[in-house]
């Protein structure tokens, strides 16, 4: 979140419910740290496809 968000849930006393480690400069290190904690394996939609395994 953005600072000015989170000055807002600070104001309205929701800052503590939101640790400071849940809180990322961009988007895209939001999403980093989302795949490492969970694992998850994601395809980014801007790198190339790998290539077809299934062909022969």
């Amino acid at each position: 979140m953005k600072g000015p968000v989170k000055d807002q849930l600070i104001r309205f006393g929701l800052g503590e419910r939101f640790p400071p480690d849940h809180f990322f400069p961009t988007l895209g290190t939001a999403v980093d740290a989302y795949l490492l904690e969970t694992g998850v394996q994601f395809q980014d939609w801007d790198d190339p496809e790998p290539p077809d395994q299934t062909r022969d």
